[in-house]
């Protein structure tokens, strides 16, 4: 194999695992109960942007993260376990490790 294919298939690998600035990636899903009796799965999804990193090298880190339903209603975080469906008003928890 030559070194320009092996560059271009290290690239796309490399592409394949980086997240891109400014695209939206899901992180973590986790299940929590509602105050309305009901199971929600709540997925966590976390924006990034590009930042200068060491030696003058381009870095991806974490900006912002976004809270949505299984159906896409907005959920926002209240504290630790702890969130709130914008929409409906209902009140979830959880005592998942993996909650953030």
């Amino acid at each position: 194999m030559n070194i320009q294919k092996r560059r271009r298939r290290n690239r796309r690998a490399i592409a394949a695992v980086t997240p891109t600035a400014g695209n939206l990636r899901e992180t973590n899903c986790f299940t929590v109960g509602g105050d309305d009796g009901k199971l929600y799965r709540v997925r966590v999804f976390v924006s990034y942007i590009s930042a200068p990193g060491p030696w003058g090298t381009l870095t991806h880190v974490e900006s912002s993260r976004r809270f949505t339903t299984h159906t896409n209603e907005p959920v926002t975080r209240i504290a630790k376990g702890t969130y709130l469906i914008e929409t409906t008003g209902v009140t979830l928890r959880t005592d998942d490790p993996a909650a953030p």
